[in-house]
């Protein structure tokens, strides 16, 4: 079988016949792969155009406030679903809501289901996760080693690692930390923000707002290799997801592989959950509004870091649930998927 991955959202109609022609299918990712693939319906008057395989990463309306984007999101949703023989999604409320969007009878959509494929962690992070945890430190950034060197613990700091956009809330992060502030210094924390700015203006004031709450606040701003990250999170006693949905949220994952258990949203809105599940993490209430962090949520998450047999405990789960699921089962089960796709094209076509 001739599988192509993917078609470039700005690929050329007359480049397209030399990609597509030799295919049995072309996969694509997310709506605007969708459209790319439409624009290329020409070719069906000069080719056998194969059917497409659509892989979405993300639900762009989950991500939006306004009803008419939101519509529109979905409505470039539906006519790539209309287009797909085989759909995958990456997080259990997604493929829950693509169904939704899905013009088929409940009969069609059990004999045609969306394929939940979880993302994997990445070898680097796992072989790193695998090492010696001390040969982690000397890949800290200095900002942060001079900051925990008065450390009482192996696992001194409370970190925030997102992007700072409005879509990620971040927000939420500060709310705790003011409201949980004098806990956390008596238990000896340390408050650290990472991640890049998605948004100058908001970026700038959850930097602000943080210090204001937490003057020793720990703000890094450069980017972060993999091993730097590494050592970040084999030092953090708990991380804080702040956002109430979340495709996926791969740095829970990626915390999780060196041991450090997050802080998630109930229910099934951040994609992560389904790997790490209950049990490999803490889970509260997080409303849509990011400045809204009730009083019961901070004791639970205060009284878990206060709990250190608790903590060891979901610390030893996160991280066995992170590392079971890695390139290697995730490259098979997509293989599986596509392989199972292509036997029933070919089966359809005789």
């Amino acid at each position: 079988s001739g599988w192509t991955l993917p078609i470039p959202t700005s690929m050329r109609v007359i480049n397209g016949a030399a990609v597509v022609a030799e295919a049995d299918t072309v996969a694509v990712v997310d709506w605007s792969g969708g459209a790319a693939y439409r624009s290329l319906a020409p070719l069906r008057e000069t080719i056998q155009f194969p059917p497409m395989f659509y892989m979405n990463f993300r639900v762009y309306s989950a991500g939006v406030s306004d009803d008419a984007r939101c519509a529109w999101f979905d409505d470039m949703e539906k006519k790539a679903l209309r287009s797909a023989c085989c759909i995958v999604g990456l997080s259990t409320r997604d493929v829950s809501y693509l169904s939704t969007l899905r013009e088929l009878s409940e009969k069609e959509k059990q004999d045609d289901p969306i394929h939940l494929l979880l993302p994997p962690l990445r070898n680097d992070m796992e072989s790193l996760a695998r090492k010696n945890s001390e040969d982690l430190l000397q890949y800290m950034p200095p900002i942060v080693a001079s900051s925990i060197s008065d450390r009482k613990s192996d696992r001194p700091l409370i970190t925030c690692v997102v992007r700072q956009s409005p879509e990620k809330q971040t927000l939420r992060f500060v709310r705790f930390v003011k409201q949980a502030k004098e806990a956390l210094k008596d238990l000896g924390f340390h408050v650290l923000l990472a991640g890049a700015s998605g948004d100058a203006v908001y970026s700038e004031k959850v930097r602000k707002e943080l210090l204001e709450a937490f003057p020793t606040a720990i703000i890094v701003d450069s980017f972060l290799s993999a091993n730097s990250l590494g050592a970040i999170f084999r030092h953090t006693a708990l991380n804080f997801h702040p956002c109430s949905y979340d495709a996926y949220g791969m740095t829970i994952v990626e915390a999780a592989c060196f041991g450090a258990p997050s802080v998630i949203a109930e229910g099934d809105g951040v994609g992560a959950i389904a790997l790490i599940r209950g049990n490999g993490c803490i889970q509260v209430e997080m409303p849509k509004n990011e400045n809204d962090f009730s009083e019961a949520s901070v004791k639970k998450v205060v009284d878990f870091l206060g709990n250190r047999e608790a903590r060891d405990s979901v610390s030893r789960t996160a991280k066995a649930n992170a590392l079971a699921w890695g390139e290697g089962a995730h490259g098979e089960k997509l293989l599986a998927i596509m392989n199972r796709a292509s036997a029933e094209i070919a089966a359809s076509k005789e």
